[in-house]
């Protein structure tokens, strides 16, 4: 199976992950596959692709990051926790604001 192939079942991963770990997995694995389609000149679109899915699994990590970790709780308590969990202040507020701005897509799965 071409790398590229593998997005889709990737994404079904993506969408049954519940938890930072997991997400993080997918977070890499999309960032190697990136670099390799860059490496090897894949078509422009494909690379869109993948893109688009980094923003998906972005997504994906602020929906769990609000469920585990509300941000309107105690704050010293959810950043101890999201230290253990090894996700920054930054890493946290990048992927909460694009999970509330990403709207499901009837056109596609997934987010638009």
């Amino acid at each position: 199976m071409n790398e590229l192939q593998k997005i889709e079942s990737f994404r079904k991963d993506l969408a049954i992950s519940q938890t930072i770990d997991e997400v993080k997995l997918h977070e890499t694995s999309a960032s190697a596959m990136a670099q390799f389609a860059k490496a090897n000149k894949i078509s422009f679109d494909k690379q869109n692709e993948l893109g688009r899915f980094r923003i998906e699994i972005e997504a994906k990590k602020g929906v769990i990051l609000e469920e585990m970790f509300p941000s309107r709780g105690n704050e010293n308590s959810a950043s101890n926790t999201m230290e253990q969990a090894e996700v920054t202040k930054r890493e946290s507020s990048r992927a909460r604001d694009i999970s509330r701005q990403k709207k499901p897509c009837r056109l596609k799965q997934g987010f638009c």
